[in-house]
């Protein structure tokens, strides 16, 4: 059986890969806010470190033009936040996806309406 092409995402289409970018994002975000309610002092992982910070490089490009990008940092890795703050931290990209979407959805129907309160 043959494998389906990989898709880059280089070759993705804009709508496209913010659909892409707001999945990984919201999926990332509740289950932060679900280990932050459980235990907001605990710290995260390297590991979790880094998976987020994958995701949030790739929002943080996406959104390199837009005047919300001032406000978007990676999560330090050597200093390793609490689950807390490391929340307070993708509430920012959360926004700023959220302000990209209300800017430029009128443009397309195939941008996925943000909603991160699921």
């Amino acid at each position: 059986m043959k494998q389906p092409k990989k898709v880059s995402a280089s070759s993705l289409d804009i709508k496209d890969e913010y659909n892409l970018l707001f999945a990984m994002l919201k999926s990332a975000y509740v289950e932060l806010r679900d280990m932050s309610k459980k235990s907001p002092k605990d710290s995260l992982s390297l590991m979790k470190v880094r998976m987020l910070n994958r995701i949030l490089e790739r929002v943080k490009t996406f959104l390199k033009n837009e005047a919300t990008s001032d406000f978007l940092d990676l999560i330090d890795e050597e200093t390793i936040p609490s689950t807390s703050d490391a929340l307070l931290l993708m509430s920012q990209y959360a926004g700023a996806i959220e302000n990209y979407y209300n800017r430029y959805h009128i443009y397309t129907d195939r941008m996925v309406r943000p909603d991160f309160s699921k």
